[in-house]
């Protein structure tokens, strides 16, 4: 297939890349009045967690007939129940194994009328799916066809936002002891969670990753005494990372929770050595029922 190639973002590879992007190329045929799209592959994707077969799916929306901006002429944020209101059509790919590249590789085509064409997003999405085969959206991307020429095959670079729920937050203190390359979290507190009826015991599940592989694995107390607007876990999390793997560190912290249907992922955070101040940590939202507003970094040696 040939194709022009294009980014979206004109220094996207002169800046280290935190946030997945997504590589699709767009082409809309005038005398057929017909929009076709093929999704290659998507770069970076959040790492899988604990509970998760580590596979999942891109979907892809068209909307038609939808406004891009306000009545003062700003560009607006389409909202999923507007989605739901207007004239959509749904794709999905096939499942596939989340690795870096995730690789798709697959093509679609739907009926646009050449009066709509201004006013047509296409809505991608990155999509887990865990071992009960529900699907939970980690990141998505808005595109307006019309934003650049695709009069024939284009591919385009575009960047993603990871997915944020409001659904709670998750403080921690994070401390590294570079004598024994140690990193230590601890004084982890959840707070305003979402209704705890149905949960017997919460428990919080810490992961390290070197270089994307998963290395050492460590959780907290399991508390039975449970409170939604405040929960503290007193056992610390201790993973053992040398001076020279830290740069390729990262550590995820899960909370999870045990009810009816056994153990089950409320929500997640990680955070990598590259963002050491709490204005720049990076944060990676994985799961759809947890939101981290806020971290509380106690204390950070310069060495991380």
């Amino acid at each position: 297939m040939e194709m022009e190639r294009h980014s979206t973002m004109e220094s996207i590879d002169d800046e280290p890349r935190l946030l997945p992007r997504v590589f699709i190329a767009l082409e809309y045929v005038e005398n057929e009045e017909m929009f076709n799209f093929y999704i290659k592959k998507m770069e970076d994707p959040p790492l899988f967690v604990e509970g998760r077969k580590g596979e999942c799916i891109a979907r892809l929306t068209v909307i038609k007939n939808i406004s891009r901006r306000t009545w003062m002429g700003r560009e607006r944020v389409i909202s999923a129940q507007e989605i739901s209101e207007k004239s959509s059509q749904v794709f999905k790919t096939l499942s596939v194994r989340k690795t870096n590249p995730t690789v798709f590789n697959e093509f679609f085509s739907h009926p646009v009328e050449s009066d709509l064409f201004h006013r047509t997003l296409l809505r991608i999405q990155l999509v887990d799916v865990d071992k009960r085969e529900r699907e939970v959206v980690i990141g998505e991307a808005d595109y307006w066809i019309n934003s650049n020429p695709i009069h024939r095959f284009t591919q385009f670079a575009i960047p993603m936002r990871v997915a944020r729920p409001d659904l709670g937050e998750l403080e921690f203190s994070l401390m590294y002891q570079p004598t024994i390359g140690r990193v230590v979290a601890a004084d982890i507190v959840a707070t305003n969670l979402p209704s705890l009826k149905d949960t017997k015991k919460l428990v919080v599940h810490g992961r390290l990753f070197v270089k994307r592989h998963l290395v050492e694995e460590e959780k907290s107390e399991e508390l039975i005494q449970l409170n939604e607007e405040s929960t503290r876990f007193e056992n610390k999390l201790m993973f053992d990372v040398s001076g020279k793997e830290l740069p390729d560190s990262t550590i995820i912290l899960t909370l999870r929770q045990f009810g009816q249907e056994g153990w089950s992922s409320v929500g997640e955070i990680s955070v990598s050595h590259r963002n050491p101040s709490s204005d720049r940590l990076h944060w990676t939202k994985m799961l759809s029922r947890l939101r981290e507003k806020h971290t509380e970094i106690h204390k950070i040696l310069p060495a991380i």
